[in-house]
């Protein structure tokens, strides 16, 4: 089994981080929110937030599972940082593919705006 390319937020300070976030971006159903972490940081972690308007705990969980698997399957992989997605009550009615390309395109911008802000 590979390596996973993206980790899970699990640090107090992570998520105290993500409050006072560098970069945002919106696609779709979706909005990430992007924190660069240490230099020595060599994977993404991800954070995902989804409302009770999204439905019940098993259509909430199952959207969750979609999100984590549409993370792992983005080429490249997000750039080490910590992200929370957040969801709009629209998210399940997206297919898997439009899933991935909203992630995909949320990460990108996200973590530009964060360089653009160093430059």
């Amino acid at each position: 089994m590979a390596p996973r390319q993206v980790g899970r937020v699990v640090a107090r300070s992570t998520f105290a981080a993500l409050r006072r976030p560098s970069g945002r971006a919106k696609n779709g159903p979706l909005q990430v929110v992007f924190s660069p972490l240490d230099d020595h940081q060599e994977r993404a972690q991800v954070a995902f937030a989804v409302s009770k308007r999204c439905g019940g705990a098993v259509e909430r969980n199952r959207i969750r599972r979609r999100l984590r698997s549409a993370v792992e399957l983005i080429s490249p992989p997000p750039r080490p940082g910590a992200y929370l997605v957040r969801t709009d009550p629209s998210v399940g009615q997206e297919t898997f593919q439009d899933l991935i390309h909203c992630l995909d395109e949320c990460f990108q911008k996200a973590s530009a705006s964060n360089k653009e802000r160093t430059a």
